[in-house]
């Protein structure tokens, strides 16, 4: 853990700012598709943490896409951020299923025998 904590400290500015502008682009797409800014707002600290550790993971693995060094650090960067992005959307749609199936199991009482008594 503490080499974890090391490294992310000795990241570069590239593969930092490559992670917040994804992070920004999945933001608006969230949003869009949730129509919730507070779950967008929460997961974009996932999607940074998500893409910084695939980087880290590319790096200490010595895991080459491509020769160029800056085209390695994108798609290190790119590739983290689809994998937390897709376990985000997926998260969200388990605990919209879970959310419809609990709402769907309490059933109100249908209001058609209440008379009204103020007249």
């Amino acid at each position: 853990m503490e080499d974890f904590i090391f490294a992310v400290q000795q990241f570069e500015r590239f593969p930092v700012v490559l992670a917040c502008v994804f992070a920004a682009l999945a933001y608006g797409l969230i949003r869009e598709a949730a129509q919730s800014g507070g779950l967008a707002l929460v997961s974009v600290p996932l999607l940074i943490a998500g893409s910084l550790t695939c980087h880290y993971l590319f790096t200490v693995n010595s895991i080459i896409l491509v020769n160029d060094k800056d085209t390695n650090v994108a798609a290190g960067v790119a590739i983290g951020m689809l994998v937390s992005f897709a376990l985000l959307m997926l998260g969200y749609s388990v605990s919209m299923l879970i959310s419809e199936r609990i709402s769907a199991r309490k059933k109100l009482k249908p209001l058609g025998g209440v008379m009204r008594t103020d007249r």
